[in-house]
């Protein structure tokens, strides 16, 4: 079963989106108050300004290559955004509560499906 484009046009904008905001906090610090609560999540959890830097270089750059469905990029992007997320459901699992990784959950799934729907053109250059 195939996606409809619609549908993924629609998940890609919501994905890039949401993580072009979040990542552009992490990596300028533009918004102070959400900054410093982020902040200390990750304090929290044993990471430093760099480790939040480097996850917000690592959404960033994913957000926007999310944007290239026709090469490799799209679906390696998607993945990278999945990974994070599950990462990101773990630490909320360890430190937090479940229901402060229930945003990252949300963005894994939806993630996940982008993966999915990608399946035909990975295939397609991997040569099978």
């Amino acid at each position: 079963m195939n996606l409809p484009a619609i549908a993924v046009t629609i998940l890609t904008v919501l994905l890039s989106a949401f993580f072009v905001l979040t990542s552009s906090i992490k990596i300028f610090a533009w918004n102070k108050k959400v900054f410093d609560m982020q902040m200390a999540f990750m304090r929290k959890y044993g990471l430093t300004r760099q480790h939040f830097f480097a996850i917000g270089v690592i959404e960033m750059a994913s957000a926007i290559g999310l944007w290239f469905t026709d090469s490799w990029i799209g679906p390696a992007s998607a993945l990278a955004l999945c990974i994070v997320s599950i990462g990101a459901i773990g630490f909320h699992l360890k430190f937090d509560t479940w229901t402060a990784g229930i945003p990252a959950f949300v963005t894994a799934c939806l993630s996940g499906v982008l993966i999915y729907a990608y399946l035909p053109s990975v295939m397609a250059l991997l040569g099978t």
